[in-house]
């Protein structure tokens, strides 16, 4: 039966290119990456049998050969950002394509060297402590194309529905990248607040693979020990201020002070520690340091002169209830950051919005440096209410 043929390595070479540059797509754009072993299984028994009339044998070939290329990728594009962000940057016209082409072949080449003397004794002599799911499914797979069936049908569907999807979004503009909502500036409860999130192919190919627990741990972001999972129940809500009181089960957690802000001044130096979105992608806790500058009425300065009526000036000159303007730099992802007395601890209220110049963007490259708080008389009123 034929194995080592010219077809199988052209055709694996193949897969190994197109799955690899997706590969680095998504790991450069979602943060990681997903195994394409099992679907150039599925591709290799499906057009490998029906229109070149490979063996097992040969499939295996095309298997092995296209996983591995995707496998270089997945750790290029994982090692030499790495490399970048610890070099002197007049150094990064160092890591050209050539540099990278090169570390890749011998990256591979030595990968592949380490695994001869250690095939033997992790994969034949501890077949049955190390079961290795993902090759026992590609095996399964090879040997089920073998009795026949159209396995490949709904990698296909997908293939085409994704493209069908990406080319009413990305050419035709019919379907926004980053669909949102913003409430308007008059809302009572919700001033100009906005949801958005971006729905591409990609993140929901992603998103369908690793399932909500995985993405539940990227979103939540990292932990010195490990991620643990806790149910929270919401005990009392204040829309007005957009506040909240979760009550979160399991053993009790480290807690904070909250002091009565009733006696902040203008002056007042603060600190406020968050997960904002920014070179670390929210992933790390950053504080940042300011002063409260003023104490003024709830409100979002308006951008023009022609945005100004009379209830938009009423709700400027008097607001619904003071809140705190803090000189300090403040990010998306910043929202819900306790803002404490760096002297103390105690908390002296919670980030609430920033004022952003210009487009949603800018709020990333060109901060205003100007961020409101709720002051925490607010959250002490909602936890004794929730008491």
């Amino acid at each position: 039966m034929k194995e080592f043929t010219v077809k199988a390595i052209v055709m694996g070479s193949i897969f190994g290119i197109l799955f690899g540059a997706a590969t680095v797509y998504l790991a450069l754009k979602a943060g990681l990456t997903v195994s394409a072993s099992i679907p150039i299984a599925v591709l290799a028994i499906t057009l490998g049998r029906k229109l070149f009339k490979t063996t097992i044998l040969e499939n295996n070939i095309i298997q092995t050969t296209g996983s591995a290329g995707e496998s270089i990728a997945a750790g290029v594009v994982f090692t030499l950002p790495g490399f970048l962000f610890l070099s002197n940057p007049d150094s990064a016209e160092y890591f050209n394509y050539l540099t990278i082409l090169t570390l890749a072949i011998f990256g591979g080449i030595l990968g592949t060297l380490m695994m001869i003397p250690l095939r033997r004794a992790l994969i034949v002599k501890e077949h049955e402590s190390l079961p290795y799911p993902e090759g026992t499914a590609c095996a399964s797979v090879l040997k089920a194309g073998e009795k026949g069936g159209d396995f490949a049908k709904t990698a296909f569907y997908g293939v085409g529905v994704a493209a069908v999807y990406a080319f009413l979004q990305k050419i035709l503009h019919f379907v926004a990248e980053t669909p949102e909502y913003m409430t308007r500036q008059a809302n009572k409860y919700f001033p100009s607040a906005k949801v958005s999130g971006e729905i591409t192919p990609e993140y929901l190919g992603v998103g369908y693979i690793i399932g909500p627990k995985i993405a539940g741990v990227l979103v939540a972001g990292p932990s010195a020990d490990k991620v643990e999972f806790r149910e929270a129940k919401q005990v009392a809500v204040d829309p007005g201020s957009d506040l909240a009181v979760l009550k979160i089960g399991g053993a009790p957690l480290p807690a904070l002070q909250i002091r009565n802000s009733d006696g902040v001044k203008e002056g007042q130096p603060i600190m406020f520690t968050g997960f904002p979105i920014g070179a670390a992608i929210g992933l790390f806790p950053a504080t940042h340091r300011g002063i409260v500058s003023s104490i003024t009425p709830i409100a979002i300065p308006q951008a023009r002169s022609a945005e100004l009526d009379p209830k938009t000036i009423r709700r400027l000159t008097t607001g619904t209830f003071p809140i705190f303007q803090l000189d300090a730099t403040a990010y998306p992802g910043n929202s819900g950051s306790p803002v404490f007395d760096p002297a103390t601890g105690e908390v002296l209220g919670v980030i609430n919005m920033v004022f952003v110049k210009g487009t949603k963007e800018t709020a990333l490259t060109q901060p205003s440096g100007i961020t409101y708080a709720i002051p925490s008389k607010f959250l002490q009123d909602l936890v004794q209410k929730a008491r």
